[in-house]
């Protein structure tokens, strides 16, 4: 006589709301427009450090040659402008935020391969990226760009799940 009773008919629709909560504590808000960002990792990345991706313009500075005439064997701007913007690292913050950004900046390489002077071409819209770029910069040291001035693109991109 249990099953028919109005306590059991409570205790199911109490069950019922509980179970129904958790699964929503669980899946998000099925109701929420904003598709949550993952990060896409291909074999041999961390999932704690996602990929930076950036492109290059066609002249690389002020000072540019469009050929490559470097011996063989060193490096060429374009090749030292890839390898800084592959050191630097996805701040913790933007990634658990979901941002993403696109940053230019121009620097004045000194004779010894530190940053003379550094201008905000096109600002970044998360300070967070900013200070990962200017902490990179400060210990940076450029090899064939000594005394020119180069264009640094810097594109922070999280990969969204297939």
């Amino acid at each position: 006589m249990f099953l028919h009773s109005r306590k059991w008919s409570f205790y199911v629709l109490l069950s019922f709301g509980i179970h129904f909560f958790i699964l929503l504590l669980f899946t998000g808000n099925p109701w929420s427009q904003k598709q949550k960002e993952q990060i896409r990792l291909k074999e041999g990345i961390s999932k704690d450090s996602p990929q930076l991706l950036y492109s290059l313009p066609l002249g690389l500075g002020a000072n540019a040659s469009p050929q490559n005439n470097s011996p063989l064997g060193s490096r060429t701007e374009r090749e030292e402008i890839e390898e800084f913007q592959n050191a630097l690292s996805y701040p913790e913050l933007a990634r658990m935020q979901g941002w993403e950004d696109e940053c230019k900046f121009r620097v004045t390489v000194a004779e010894n391969g530190g940053i003379e002077s550094l201008v905000v071409v096109t600002p970044c819209q998360h300070p967070v990226f900013e200070r990962e770029v200017r902490t990179k910069l400060e210990s940076w040291k450029f090899d064939t760009a000594r005394g020119k001035d180069l264009i640094l693109p810097i594109r922070f991109k999280l990969y969204a799940g297939d």
